[in-house]
């Protein structure tokens, strides 16, 4: 039996929510034209970047969202 499951749906989840909230921005603003972007915005020594690889990678997946990390 393995030590550590990994269950990555909630990043699913996230994923889904993520669309749904742009997709609410966009119905809000009569569709605006640019193609929608999430800005990551992350500590110069963020640690936690595995998790947030995969919500940006999925993004781009399953719903063609472009992303960017910027740091503060």
């Amino acid at each position: 039996m393995p030590i550590h499951h990994a269950d990555h749906s909630y990043i699913e989840c996230l994923v889904n929510e993520f669309k749904k909230a742009i997709m609410l921005y966009k119905d809000s603003n009569q569709g605006g034209a640019a193609a929608p972007w999430v800005l990551f915005v992350c500590e110069d020594d963020e640690r936690n970047i595995c998790d947030q690889k995969m919500i940006e990678v999925q993004l781009q997946r399953k719903h063609g969202i472009s992303s960017m990390r910027k740091t503060m």
